[in-house]
């Protein structure tokens, strides 16, 4: 995986990531194509990335290896969207995003976010 994203390195070891990953490949396959399975170790290990680093580094990276991300629109794939995004719940709890993201104490996530 490293070799895949090399930016990454600074932030966490791929050796000890391998092994997890290898493991949960394997059981993975038995349930989905080994594509997916590929593209699920891919997003946990560019999440892992993204989380340590505090921003995307790879924002790209599903369209260049070959790993969709299935959004409805609106919405479209972020690698490193809020961490806390709006809601029904939240969206008279702060006046403007800026406000949101000071506030917010989980770092990004990958996933299907509204455009913005």
């Amino acid at each position: 995986m490293e070799s895949y994203f090399p930016k990454c390195r600074n932030f966490f070891s791929a050796e000890n990531y391998s092994a997890t990953c290898k493991d949960a490949i394997c059981k993975c396959a038995q349930n989905m194509t080994l594509r997916d399975c590929e593209c699920l170790a891919m997003a946990e290990y560019v999440s892992t990335c993204h989380r340590l680093a505090g921003k995307a580094l790879y924002e790209n990276w599903r369209s260049i290896q070959g790993c969709g991300c299935n959004c409805k629109a609106p919405k479209i794939c972020k690698e490193c969207g809020s961490g806390c995004p709006v809601t029904c719940s939240n969206i008279m709890e702060y006046s403007n995003t800026q406000d949101r993201e000071k506030n917010c104490n989980s770092s990004c996530i990958s996933g299907c976010f509204c455009p913005d």
